[in-house]
C-alpha cells in the first residue's frame, strides 16, 4: 500500500512514533492526532513532555504501520507521513478458564514489558456499584540501577493526561445546571473582558464548541509561551496562554469537517471555571466534581503522582522514558537540574495534568455512564440532570464534551451493540484509556506509567481483561464486590 503523506514544507526534523492495532477488547484504534508544540523548538525541547491523542475510529481493524513525523522550522504545522509497514504482529495473550484476571493482566504486562499495568472494571446494579478490581502488576520504578523492587498497588496514583478533558467538561456543566451558564454562550459572552483580545472567529464561538474542539483554537502554546509556563504558577500561566489561544483562533471547522484537537481549548474552559467559580480550577474540580462522588482528597491531584525524589524507593508510580538502549528509566516527578519536565506545564491543568487512583477515576466515569438513567427533574450527586449529560455525550464529528464517541458491539444487547464513551491520554511518560457503555453502566480503565509503542496495545489488552471481567460479574454465579454508592466514602458516610 501507498504511504499516505501530507505536504511537507522546509526540512522536517523527523521523529517517529510507533502505532498498532487494537486487538484486545476488539476495540479498532489508530493515532487520529498528535499534537506538539506549534512551533520549531531546539533538538532538546522536542524531548519535552507532549500531549499524545489516541482515538477510536472506524469498524474495522487496520494493519500494523509506522508513524513518522515532522515539524517545520518556520511554519506552524505538524506534518506526517503514514507508511503502512509489516511490523512484528503481536497477539494478546491467551487465558485459559483457571486464569485470573490479574494473571492477565501481569501476561500482558510481561509480554509488553512496560513496567507497571493497572485496569479497572465497575458496573452498576440497582443501587450500587459492582467492581471487578481493581488490579495493578508490576513496579512502580525503574531506577538507573534497575526495578525498584517496589511493586505498584491498587490504591496507587496514575497519570491520566487527556482524559482529564471529560472531567473540566464536566466541571461546566455543573456551572450550565446551575443556570450560570449556557452551552451557546459565546467565548465573548463567557469572557467579556477579553473581547479585544479575542479574533471574530474565537468571539463567535460557543462553549459546547470549545469543549468539542470546534472553536478554531491552535493545538497548544507556542514554544516560546510553552518555555514561559514552566515557570509559571498555573493559574497566572493559564490567564497568559489564553490570550495567544484566542488571539490566534482561526478557521473553526464547519459542518461535516472534523474537529481539531486543542489542548488550548481546554486551557480556555477552565479560565472560564474559575471567572464563574472566584477560585482555582484546581480546587473546583475537586470541590464541585470529584468530592461530591466520594473521591477523597489524597486520591487526586495535578502533576505527576507525589514518588518522592529516589527511583529506588518511590512513593508512588512513576512515569517513565526510553533511554538508548531501549530500556525504561524513571522520569523523577521532581524536576532536577539538568533533567527535562516529568509533565506538560500547570497550567495546562483543564487539558490534562491530573492524576488519580483507579477508584476515584472510576468513580468519576460511573457518573457519566449512569446520566441516561436519572428520570425527568432528577439531579444527581453533582447537580446534573440528564439533559446536562445528553449535551456532554452529543457528538459533532466524533467529539463529544471530553469524550470520543463510537459504537461497539459488546456495549449494548440489541443488533449493532451500544454507544460508548471513549478517549486516551499521554504525556509521553505514562498512558491511560477509559472505555464507557452507558447502555449497560460499564466502566472500563487502564493505565501505565510508560508511553511509546507498547503502552496503549497493553491498555487497550487491559481492558480487554477488565471487560470479559465485567461480564463475568454480570452472570447469575458471579461474585463482583459491591463498592459504596456514588456520593459516599468507603465507610457509608
Amino acid at each position: 500500500m501507498d504511504p499516505l503523506s501530507f505536504p511537507m514544507e522546509e526540512e522536517p526534523l523527523p521523529m517517529e512514533l510507533l502505532w498498532f492495532p487494537i486487538h484486545g477488547a476488539s476495540l479498532p484504534m489508530e493515532l487520529l492526532l498528535l499534537s506538539i508544540h506549534g512551533e520549531w523548538l531546539p533538538m532538546d525541547l522536542l524531548r519535552h513532555p507532549m500531549d499524545l491523542a489516541w482515538f477510536p475510529v472506524g469498524p474495522e481493524s487496520r494493519p500494523p504501520g509506522r508513524i513518522a513525523l515532522g515539524m517545520t522550522a518556520r511554519r506552524p504545522i505538524l506534518t506526517a507521513i503514514v507508511a503502512l509497514s509489516a511490523l512484528l504482529f503481536m497477539t494478546a495473550p491467551a487465558l485459559g478458564q483457571e486464569s485470573t484476571p490479574l494473571e492477565g493482566i501481569e501476561a500482558i504486562r510481561s509480554q509488553l514489558g512496560v513496567p507497571a499495568l493497572a485496569a479497572h472494571g465497575v458496573r452498576w446494579d440497582g443501587d450500587h456499584a459492582i467492581t471487578a478490581g481493581p488490579w495493578a502488576v508490576g513496579d512502580r520504578a525503574i531506577g538507573p540501577d534497575g526495578p525498584s523492587g517496589v511493586p505498584a498497588t491498587v490504591g496507587d496514583l496514575w497519570h491520566i493526561g487527556s482524559c482529564a478533558k471529560a472531567v473540566t467538561a464536566t466541571l461546566l456543566a455543573t456551572y450550565v445546571a446551575e443556570g450560570k451558564l449556557a452551552w451557546t454562550d459565546t467565548l465573548v459572552e463567557a469572557l467579556p473582558e477579553l473581547a479585544d483580545e479575542m479574533s471574530e472567529t474565537a468571539a463567535s464561538a460557543t462553549i459546547a464548541d470549545l469543549l468539542r474542539h470546534r472553536a478554531g483554537l491552535p493545538p497548544n502554546p507556542t514554544g516560546v509561551l510553552m518555555l514561559r509556563l514552566f515557570e509559571e504558577e498555573a493559574r497566572t500561566g493559564r490567564e497568559a496562554a489564553i490570550l495567544e489561544a484566542l488571539a490566534e483562533a482561526r478557521d473553526a471547522p464547519g459542518p461535516g469537517e472534523p474537529s481539531r484537537y486543542s489542548n488550548f481549548g481546554y486551557m480556555v474552559a477552565g479560565v472560564i471555571a474559575e471567572r464563574l467559580g472566584g477560585r482555582a480550577y484546581e480546587d473546583l474540580v475537586f470541590e464541585r466534581v470529584l468530592a461530591p462522588l466520594g473521591v477523597r482528597a489524597h486520591d487526586f491531584g495535578f502533576g505527576p503522582p507525589p514518588a518522592g525524589e529516589d527511583a529506588s524507593q518511590p512513593e508512588q508510580p512513576m512515569g517513565h522514558r526510553r533511554r538508548p538502549d531501549e530500556s525504561w528509566v524513571a522520569q523523577l516527578p521532581v524536576r532536577q537540574r539538568g533533567q527535562l519536565p516529568s509533565d506538560n506545564p500547570p497550567a495546562f491543568g483543564p487539558a490534562g495534568t491530573m492524576h488519580m487512583s483507579l477508584d476515584a477515576w472510576g468513580r468519576f466515569c460511573m457518573a457519566h455512564a449512569r446520566g441516561d438513567d436519572l428520570a425527568d427533574g432528577e439531579r444527581d450527586a453533582l447537580g446534573l440532570r440528564r439533559e446536562d449529560y445528553a449535551e456532554l455525550h452529543r457528538p459533532v464529528e466524533t467529539f463529544a464534551c471530553g469524550w470520543v464517541v463510537s459504537q461497539r458491539g459488546w456495549a449494548g444487547d440489541g443488533e449493532g451493540g451500544g454507544r460508548t464513551l471513549s478517549h486516551n491520554g499521554s504525556n509521553t511518560l505514562w498512558f491511560a484509556t477509559a472505555w464507557i457503555a452507558p447502555e449497560k453502566d460499564w466502566v472500563m480503565l487502564a493505565t501505565t506509567n510508560a508511553a511509546g509503542a507498547s503502552a496503549p496495545l497493553a491498555c487497550d489488552r487491559a481492558i480487554g481483561v477488565a471487560l470479559d471481567a465485567l461480564r463475568e460479574t454480570n452472570s447469575p454465579s458471579s461474585g463482583g464486590q459491591a463498592r459504596p454508592e456514588q456520593g459516599e466514602d468507603e465507610s457509608g458516610q
